[in-house]
């Protein structure tokens, strides 16, 4: 198994010692360690045993199950091997480390050092909201974390002692596997950079590379480092003189003249330059399929799209010279290293909170709550889409609403959302969120100008149907009236007491008593004064109106809305359900309707 990193030992230990040791001097940052640990005796040696050995290698320790008490007592060669010592107790426990402070004396030597978590303080808020950036921020992954870890010089007996631990973490650790990945635990030495090279001129690719590193380490996780380390330290082994950069650029320009031509030279080669079919096929390159997956739901990948992927992630490591148990063995492969690409991704999710962008801030957040860090960057696309739409319109029919939704400055640019009130969902004309799952820009802006005041009505109204039809059920015998009284109680506290709304004692012994306050109606007297004349003519009858479309001089029955609504579809809704204007196209809808 290749072994990372440098190997070091620790100067002394002692695992069944009490307390850690008290640091020397008037240094402040010793001072506040004594408070820090209970004023322990001040001789660094006391509990310690030192041992010079060879056998004492950080893979002796037992990391994962070592007491704080122990920690304390630990003596080390230098403060690098204490970092050593901090960065693998910190990747078996789940969470990335780095260097925080140093305090050197007058002559510059190194009197202390602390390393602290990787989520220690907060990024400054310079770094954030820029709106010049020429690459996306990158996820908040500090949140004034307060974990660290502090060694202090012995001047009198040589070596490094702990003054300061704490292990106490404001955030969630992630597993031994995912903590791999952190930026403190991926090394890569001088020598993994020469075996790097060395393939790399034998022709072969870095994803190869990588899996055989993989192989060579016994897993991915036990690399040591990932693909983009790789690709950084070639980086910058590669330095490109300015003759070598205009010959590369002038071969580009002459492949980007000559490209133009590839077509028409490919169909000259085969014969079938006059084929006005083949003709065609360049020029409707950009339009392949797309009208056909439209509303269609298959998550942002077609059938083609998905297969050929995992073709060609299958061919890295698939030949066809294969037998069936070497393409079983480089199939294992294959799949390992996707099991693993799946750990990334999720640590990356795990870690920290992405930055936010836009102006709606309450939307965006809870889209961080929900999505993984490669759909949320889609979502956030959305939502800055969103800004510029605004609704121009609605129209209110006997189930659902029809809001018109258009673009700033791009009145030619509009879509219909339609709201079921009784099932609380909302669809567009784009079919955006049935092609791809995620909410459009034109719903997102819809749920936006709703507030939470339009909300809680449509919820308040939602709920009261259902126990409407609750009550009526349960009311026809004593035995489910007690049953839903009592699980109707119960709720009522436990929603009080989630939401913070239950009243003290004093508000509801006042409501109580005035609801026993018996207040009777008023006796009926006859009117005083002059009796009201009865009106001489008959009230003028009002016109009769459509209970379709509301227009007069017809019913609903005949009324010609309803003609051509049954000839269309809408997603979602059945023929009962479908009472849309929208089902005539926008155009029509803007012609023949009255918009609020």
């Amino acid at each position: 198994m290749r072994e990372r990193g440098r190997w070091c030992r620790v100067g002394g230990m002692s695992l069944n010692g009490e307390g850690g040791p008290a640091v020397n001097g008037e240094d402040p940052a010793t001072s506040s360690t004594n408070r820090e640990h209970g004023g322990q005796s001040n001789d660094p040696n006391v509990g310690v045993e030192t041992i010079n050995g060879d056998a004492y290698f950080f893979d002796k320790l037992d990391l994962g199950s070592i007491s704080a008490a122990e920690v304390w007592n630990l003596r080390f060669v230098d403060n690098e091997v204490a970092f050593e010592f901090y960065r693998r107790y910190a990747k078996r426990r789940g969470f990335g480390v780095r260097r925080n402070q140093v305090k050197r004396g007058k002559d510059g030597v190194l009197l202390w050092q602390s390393f602290a978590c990787s989520s220690e303080g907060f990024r400054s808020a310079v770094h954030i909201g820029r709106e010049n950036r020429q690459r996306s921020e990158r996820r908040l992954t500090r949140c004034g974390c307060k974990a660290m870890f502090r060694v202090h010089i012995d001047k009198e007996n040589g070596g490094w002692y702990v003054t300061g631990f704490n292990d106490q973490h404001n955030h969630e650790t992630v597993d031994e596997e995912s903590s791999a990945l952190f930026r403190s635990h991926r090394i890569m030495t001088k020598e993994d950079s020469a075996q790097i090279n060395c393939m790399r001129e034998a022709g072969i690719p870095i994803p190869k590379i990588y899996a055989m590193l993989a192989c060579q380490s016994g897993g991915y996780p036990l690399i040591g480092f990932n693909k983009r380390d790789m690709y950084n330290d070639i980086a910058q082994q590669r330095l490109v003189g300015s003759g070598d950069a205009e010959t590369a650029l002038k071969e580009l320009r002459q492949l980007a003249h000559t490209d133009n031509s590839m077509w028409e030279k490919l169909k000259s080669d085969n014969g079938v330059e006059f084929n006005d079919w083949v003709s065609d096929l360049y020029e409707m390159k950009e339009k392949w399929a797309t009208a056909y997956i439209r509303g269609e739901f298959y998550a942002g990948l077609t059938t083609t799209s998905r297969c050929e992927g995992l073709h060609a992630q299958v061919g890295r490591y698939v030949e066809s010279g294969y037998t069936l148990t070497e393409f079983i063995h480089h199939f294992q492969r294959c799949l390992s290293y996707i099991r693993w690409a799946e750990v990334s991704a999720d640590h990356v999710s795990q870690v920290g909170e992405p930055v936010l962008k836009t102006q709606l801030v309450e939307l965006e957040r809870f889209g961080a709550s929900v999505y993984t860090h490669e759909i949320f960057k889609m979502f956030q696309v959305v939502l800055k889409s969103a800004e510029s739409k605004f609704v121009l319109g609605w129209r209110e029919l006997r189930s659902q609403v029809i809001y018109l939704v258009t673009r700033y400055r791009k009145p030619d640019s509009r879509w219909l959302v339609s709201y079921a009130r009784e099932e609380g969902m909302m669809k567009c004309s784009c079919l955006r969120m049935e092609s791809t799952g995620i909410s459009c820009s034109h719903i997102v802006k819809l749920g936006a100008s709703f507030g939470d005041d339009t909300l809680f009505s449509s919820r308040y109204g939602a709920l009261s149907d259902i126990c409407r039809y609750w009550c009526n059920l349960a009311a026809r015998s004593e035995e489910d009236f007690m049953e839903l009284r009592q699980k109707a109680l119960i709720d009522c506290q436990r929603l009080e007491g989630k939401q913070g709304t239950e009243d003290n004692d004093a508000d509801r012994t006042q409501r109580q008593g005035e609801q026993h306050v018996n207040v009777r109606d008023p006796i009926r007297v006859r009117t005083k004064g002059r009796v009201k004349n009865t009106p001489s003519r008959a009230p003028i009858k009002r016109p009769f109106k459509c209970g379709f479309c509301r227009g007069e001089g017809h019913s609903r029955n005949h009324c010609p809305m309803k003609d051509h609504s049954q000839h269309s579809s809408y997603p979602g809704y059945t023929q009962h359900d479908l009472e849309v204007p929208c089902s005539m196209g926008i155009d029509a809808v803007m012609k023949d309707q009255k918009w609020n």
